[in-house]
């Protein structure tokens, strides 16, 4: 024991301890530890490390590389082959994983002079936490109930006379010990907790969790019987219990941001009517609540329909349209048309076949003899004016697969439809003007009208030209019998363009001979633009 008496002599009045704790405090200040025990020490410990790192100031700041570690010391002597460990207190487990400090058990071999350092890593954290939820759920103190720790299965490091044991701890924790407390707090905070961190057994009735689930309902109330904290599936009665909760529907809780729905959009619907027409699909979540069976009642959720399925006592199909999120969300034409599509052929009231890929392998062979829901009258007023608005983009060189504002086009759509009219029609136009004087009826007309027409959060001036004979009834003057109308190249509602448009006008007209009047209506564009472009634009 020559080794362990040059320990005492080296150590000297600095500790006092058993063999095992010198021996660790000696490797301790051997490698550059300071090793002193505890002061007013409560929880077990039978060393306080304090060390830094060997990384220069240059990567590490002064209090970025100091180290505070805690050290429980369990001597042994036999042959370490055979050694199985020691028994700990989980109420001394308890203080390790509350520590935000890294905490240690080391095991001193006393004859060979070695140590296995154990450290306290995430494995064991969760097997302590595990322990000591069980403990608690049977009501057993954390003093009367132990965690054995044997350095065989627990990946030990042996350190030697030889060795550097700072080195090895520093290996072990890392060289950040701010980085090291914020990982260990946060791993202990949210290990166990699988499915959340509450219980609540309560009562209501059947339909109503298939309502909730489903999203047929926001929310329903629950008289409760137990509030318990639950983690690694054992749970803890709270302090407190509630008299009622309310219940969510996972929808409801995600629209206000409680919760993530985590239900997959990979179900495919298939859905056509009963004319052998190819179906058209919706992607979305199918939803199959724990009273399905019992109801015949599933749901499915795209991100604009809501398809509530009844499968007794016979088949129905019951479609909610969350009009007002289409109009809000930017997408291409294509896809707004496509909705629109969808939705006109969900309401149209005709008997419809439909299926699911993943219950049905894509096939319709679920059939409802009618769809209920609210007539949209809106949407087929949109769909009816997206085939001219696509000509509108490409007369405006507006890429098609560039997002628009559906609710723009929502709002505007009568407005749009008769400019669009006006704008494509290839016959002849009617033009109703609220006042007409010294233009007598059949007399030739000549028409510019300059439309500012806003597209994709920009504003355009797209200029027609009507030509033909004026019809005056009641003071009111309609041009009649007219040519078809041809465009002008469209041009950005600005000052300077809207100048040089009516420039180009002046000039038109000068040298039109066919018609006895010649009109500009500008009242179709802005009033502060027409007249910043040509203050004293007058047209007889």
């Amino acid at each position: 024991m020559a080794i362990t008496k040059s320990i005492r002599k080296e150590v000297g009045m600095k500790f006092q301890g058993n063999p095992g704790e010198e021996l660790v405090s000696y490797l301790s200040s051997k490698s550059g530890i300071l090793a002193t025990p505890p002061k007013q020490d409560q929880f077990g410990w039978d060393l306080h490390f304090q060390f830094s790192s060997n990384l220069t100031p240059i990567f590490m700041d002064e209090h970025e590389s100091n180290y505070n570690a805690y050290v429980q010391v369990k001597e042994f002597t036999q042959d370490y082959d055979n050694y199985k460990g020691r028994d700990i207190k989980l109420s001394n487990i308890q203080h390790m994983i509350s520590s935000s400090s890294p905490c240690f058990v080391i095991f001193a071999q006393t004859t060979n002079e070695e140590l296995y350092v154990v450290h306290l890593g995430f494995e064991l954290i969760e097997l302590g936490l595990k322990k000591i939820r069980l403990a608690q759920a049977r009501n057993t103190p954390l003093h009367k109930s132990t965690m054995r720790i044997n350095p065989h299965i627990c990946n030990a490091k042996k350190v030697g006379l030889s060795d550097n044991l700072k080195n090895v701890l520093i290996d072990i924790v890392g060289h950040s010990p701010k980085k090291y407390v914020e990982e260990k707090q946060s791993f202990t905070k949210s290990v166990g907790y699988l499915d959340g961190a509450i219980e609540v057994i309560g009562t209501l009735s059947e339909r109503e969790l298939l309502e909730v689930e489903l999203g047929l309902k926001n929310s329903v109330e629950v008289t409760v019987e137990q509030f318990n904290n639950i983690r690694f599936d054992t749970p803890l009665p709270f302090p407190f219990k509630p008299l009622k909760v309310e219940l969510l529907s996972n929808e409801y809780a995600e629209s206000i941001s409680v919760f993530t729905n985590n239900i997959p959009d990979d179900e495919v619907l298939f859905i056509r009517k009963s004319d052998d027409t190819l179906p058209l699909t919706l992607n979305g979540k199918l939803r199959i609540s724990s009273q399905s069976t019992q109801f015949g009642v599933f749901a499915f959720d795209s991100e604009f329909f809501k398809l509530i399925i009844s499968e007794k006592p016979k088949c129905s199909l019951e479609i909610s349209f969350n009009l007002h999120k289409l109009l809000t969300t930017q997408m291409t034409l294509d896809e707004l048309r496509y909705q629109m599509e969808m939705a006109s052929y969900m309401f149209s009231g005709d008997e419809l076949l439909y299926g699911f890929k993943s219950l049905d392998n894509g096939e319709c062979n679920r059939c409802t003899e009618r769809a209920s829901g609210v007539h949209l009258k809106e949407v087929y007023e949109v769909l009816q004016m997206l085939d001219t608005y696509e000509q509108l983009l490409k007369l405006l060189k507006i890429n098609k697969s560039s997002p628009i504002d559906p609710m723009f086009l929502f709002q505007k759509r009568r407005k749009l439809k008769t400019i669009l009219d006006i704008i494509f029609n290839p016959t002849d136009v009617t033009l109703r003007f609220p006042t007409v004087s010294g233009i007598n009826s059949g007399e030739s007309v000549l028409i510019f009208i300059p439309f500012q027409i806003k597209v994709n959060n920009h504003e355009y001036i797209i200029t027609v030209r009507a030509q033909g004979n004026m019809v005056v009834f009641d003071g009111q003057g309609y041009l009649a019998k007219g040519h078809s109308h041809s465009l002008m190249s469209p041009i950005l509602a600005q000052k300077k363009p809207v100048r040089d448009l009516f420039k180009k006008l002046d000039h038109l007209i000068s040298h039109d001979k066919e018609s006895v009047h010649k009109l500009v209506i500008y009242t179709a564009m802005s009033k502060e633009l027409a007249v910043s472009a040509k203050p004293n634009i007058i047209y007889d």
